[in-house]
């Protein structure tokens, strides 16, 4: 538990980035109360979102997606209420988070996780974040690798906004799942995290640049080398002037409403 957010905000200074949406990386000791005082002694420039710590603290254990404790539903009644706090008032959505369920039946994940899909489609429709592709945490695998799952979700709550982020990662199958989710719902969006300029280019022919955002993985490895893998990446897709400027923040102005001007 490392606040490195002066690290953060001196790679935006030297990037030109002017704000960023700001989560807390899983891992023992990490607490949403950390992004908001790194947002609050920003003067603006960090937008939170809230990060469930019972997912956190079950990652750090090494029993993400295995163990949620006594009861799913207790859990995820947790966040629910979390989210409805006073004290995560300020947050715009949910970051990455995989489904709390330990069910592999997209509808029977969908029943799961519906108390904080209601929770976010009644403040105002904020939006979930899932990641895609590979990941490091065990137990996990099969709810990041092939996002399937989302398919039911994403219809059953239509009006919030679901973010693929990484979109697979550059693993074509697991980018070919991510698209098929995004083709049949319009609610599913993508960050552009490590993925590939070939990725990049198609999911904007497909589904529009309207529809992807900019992303980063890990203050502190993206200060250092993934910011730049992940501009070099927009640099090989050869983006037009308008499509840079959706995916760089109009992509994530419309989705978080934060009220940005160009």
């Amino acid at each position: 538990a490392v606040d490195d957010s002066a690290i953060l905000l001196g790679a935006m200074d030297r990037y030109g980035v002017t704000h960023a949406i700001l989560q807390t990386a899983p891992g023992k000791g990490t607490n949403n109360q950390m992004v908001l005082d790194a947002a609050r002694k920003s003067k603006g420039r960090f937008l939170p979102i809230y990060r469930p710590e019972a997912v956190s603290n079950a990652a750090a254990r090494g029993t993400l997606g295995v163990d949620y404790g006594d009861e799913v539903s207790k859990v995820v009644r947790q966040i629910a209420d979390e989210l409805q706090s006073p004290a995560m008032s300020a947050t715009r959505g949910v970051g990455e988070i995989v489904p709390i369920t330990t069910e592999i039946h997209p509808a029977k994940i969908a029943r799961d996780m519906a108390p904080i899909m209601e929770v976010l489609k009644a403040r105002d429709d904020l939006p979930i974040m899932f990641p895609t592709g590979y990941t490091g945490w065990k137990g996990v695998h099969y709810y990041v690798y092939s996002p399937i799952w989302v398919d039911e979700l994403a219809a059953n709550f239509p009006t919030v906004p679901i973010i693929l982020t990484k979109m697979g990662r550059s693993i074509q199958s697991s980018f070919d799942a991510c698209l098929s989710v995004a083709m049949r719902n319009a609610n599913v969006y993508f960050d552009a995290t490590d993925t590939s300029a070939e990725h990049l280019r198609k999911a904007i022919s497909i589904i529009g640049a309207q529809r992807i955002m900019y992303g980063s993985d890990l203050s502190a490895i993206s200060s250092n080398h993934s910011t730049l893998d992940n501009l070099r990446t927009a640099i090989e897709t050869r983006l037009s002037a308008e499509e840079r400027e959706q995916i760089a923040w109009k992509t994530a102005n419309q989705i978080y409403k934060l009220g940005l001007k160009g």
